[in-house]
């Protein structure tokens, strides 16, 4: 069996996507990566193939849709047969490597602790060291997706109602560090803020869903700007 099969949904993720491959297959060796694609128009498909990604494309009709992202993550990993799945975005990097995966006893479920990361002049990922404690990004996306019947993840991955199918749900003390690295730089932020924002859709905009990308450009400026300077060392 695997030891564990990483899914991630892209759009346009060509800066970030090999940085987001080589980060867990460096620490997972041999890890199967699928990357759910919706109809990127930069090389981000290329970059999965190259690196033996299995690619799935989606259409949103040119729409961030969060009901079709929240439908894929809740089934793309049921009939995986790695020992462990991870779902994820392609800003998110989970602190995990196969030792810390084999060495983990009954547990069939962890919740991430977050981080947001803040980095100045495109901060490479080996120089992205300084972050933020995140409730918002401390996510249940690590799992033994063999024991779920459902996992049922709220938007954004935010929480979930995990359904065993005869097995005890067994949720891990252990909470490894999920870094979300959208503000490795300010531009790198705000470029992808304004490009999400024109995606948003009409279904996501009634349920309030990904509201932050329309925010100001002041109020993610302070965000940004606090970041900055509250930020600790924290890998």
């Amino acid at each position: 069996m695997n030891l564990l099969h990483v899914f991630v949904c892209t759009w346009n993720e060509s800066k970030i996507l090999q940085d987001f491959i080589d980060w867990y297959r460096s620490r997972v060796p041999g890890c199967l990566i699928t990357v759910y694609d919706n109809e990127s128009t930069d090389n981000t498909v290329e970059i999965a193939l190259q690196n033996n990604c299995k690619v799935i494309s989606f259409s949103t009709n040119d729409q961030m849709d969060e009901l079709t992202l929240m439908n894929i993550r809740n089934n793309c990993w049921k009939k995986t047969l790695s020992e462990w799945c991870l779902v994820v975005d392609a800003d998110e990097l989970v602190d995990i490597n196969a030792e810390f995966l084999k060495n983990l006893g009954t547990e069939n479920i962890l919740k991430c602790k977050g981080y947001e990361m803040f980095g100045e002049e495109e901060d490479s990922i080996d120089d992205l060291i300084y972050g933020c404690e995140s409730v918002g990004y401390s996510k249940p996306v690590l799992f033994r997706g063999w024991i779920f019947e459902e996992i049922s993840f709220a938007p954004g991955n935010h929480s979930c109602s995990p359904i065993p199918f005869e097995h005890n749900l067994l949720w891990s003390t252990i909470n490894p560090n999920l870094y979300h690295t959208k503000w490795r730089s300010w531009s790198n932020g705000i470029e992808r803020a304004h490009l999400l924002a024109k995606k948003r859709s009409d279904h996501s905009r009634q349920n309030n869903w990904n509201i932050h990308y329309e925010f100001d450009d002041s109020i993610h400026l302070d965000y940004y700007s606090n970041g900055i300077k509250n930020r600790i060392k924290v890998r």
